[in-house]
């Protein structure tokens, strides 16, 4: 199975952005979790093996946290991203099944376009 099925992206084309912020973001985070790396370890080596004070690891420290706080960040953008993705997926994979069943009309269909349309927007 591939990650990401190619019928999918030829069916709702307008997921194609989102892909690509997503793939974006997720180059932006492993870049972030090599920099809270190098910084922790370095961080912990000056003060530990190295015996530096506290004063001279305030810088370190603060960006440290602004790692952290930029990887969060992400986080919750490319989840938000994603959310968006699925849900404009969703929105037109229904528009296409939908329009089928209208196209096919209910006597070849089997069920009523009313049918098919509520199974389309169900949730479950």
């Amino acid at each position: 199975m591939k990650p990401l099925d190619p019928r999918l992206l030829r069916h709702a084309s307008a997921v194609r952005p989102f892909v690509l912020a997503c793939a974006g973001l997720g180059v932006l985070t492993a870049m972030l979790v090599l920099a809270q790396a190098e910084l922790l370890a370095k961080t912990i080596t000056w003060a530990f093996l190295d015996g530096f004070p506290l004063r001279s690891l305030l810088l370190p420290l603060g960006l440290l946290t602004a790692v952290v706080v930029a990887r969060a960040g992400t986080a919750w953008v490319a989840e938000t991203t994603a959310h968006r993705a699925a849900a404009r997926a969703f929105s037109q994979l229904r528009e296409t099944v939908i329009a089928a069943a209208l196209r096919i009309g209910p006597r070849r269909a089997g069920r009523s376009p009313a049918e098919v349309a509520a199974l389309a927007t169900d949730r479950k």
